[in-house]
């Protein structure tokens, strides 16, 4: 804090605003391993904290680049966010060349539970959206959620597919086994900038853990409004809607079955 204190007492930019600053210059994005050596600044940490500060206050868009395997920072007023969008997904060769699966094939939505990977290696991952309903203290997230319609999806997610995450209102993409607090907070009462920027938050988060590379393919077991910006953001991969257009007794009724449904035809359109 004193180091803070002498370099603004003496004119000295910090580290935020020089990191700022760069960016502003480089829009076509730097990583926080770049921005360090670059400009300096270490523990390398450091920059990585910023980053996320800068990110929270919409100063920083911050995306996962296939072609370098790592978090790239762009700056908000330098950068178009639609176009970086665009440029990432068009970098993404191994996920580009994976073929989309027949309609036909399509209605198999998981053939066998015991096994769930498709012949050509496809990683099946499950979106389950949060519900209101919950317990009245912290537990690991899967067991948080108490609504019968959360149950079904979690059971059919951890039947039919190799990785399944929830949807969090409050906390974004969520493991099934981290411990989380009870909230009152759903997609439904955020304005259209929330929302984006819940959407933005998720889609770091996926590509943090390794979920935008090749071989994956999203389950949407989720509402219209989970799913819809997020969809869009994922185009560029396989994905499945099988509840797509049902209301909650047929969703109750079809995550209740042992095996997929013809209703997985048209699940590939996207809402919105």
């Amino acid at each position: 804090m004193r180091f803070e204190g002498f370099r603004a007492e003496h004119n000295v930019p910090t580290h935020r605003e020089v990191i700022l600053e760069y960016l502003r210059t480089h829009p076509a994005g730097t990583d926080d391993d770049q921005l360090s050596a670059v400009l300096g600044i270490r523990p390398r940490q450091r920059v990585n904290q910023i980053a996320r500060q800068l990110e929270s206050e919409a100063l920083v868009l911050r995306r996962h680049d296939p072609r370098v395997g790592k978090i790239v920072n762009y700056a908000r007023d330098a950068a178009d966010s639609v176009a970086v969008e665009e440029r990432l997904v068009a970098a993404l060769p191994s996920v580009s060349r994976h073929p989309r699966r027949s309609a036909q094939s399509r209605v198999n939505l998981a053939p066998e539970s015991t096994r769930r990977s498709d012949s050509q290696g496809t990683r099946r991952v499950a979106l389950v959206s949060c519900v209101k309903t919950k317990l009245p203290h912290t537990a690991p997230a899967r067991d948080l959620y108490t609504s019968p319609l959360f149950r079904k999806a979690r059971a059919w997610a951890e039947t039919h597919c190799d990785q399944w995450y929830i949807l969090s209102a409050l906390y974004g993409l969520v493991d099934p086994a981290a411990e989380i607090a009870p909230y009152e907070l759903t997609l439904n009462a955020m304005d259209a900038q929330q929302r984006r920027a819940w959407v933005e938050r998720v889609y770091l988060r996926m590509g943090e853990i390794g979920l935008l590379s090749g071989g994956v393919e999203f389950v949407w077991l989720a509402g219209r409004v989970y799913k819809a910006d997020l969809a869009r953001l994922l185009s560029a991969w396989p994905q499945e809607d099988p509840l797509q257009g049902m209301g909650i007794g047929s969703r109750m009724a079809w995550l209740s079955t042992t095996r997929p449904v013809e209703r997985s035809r048209n699940s590939v359109a996207l809402e919105g």
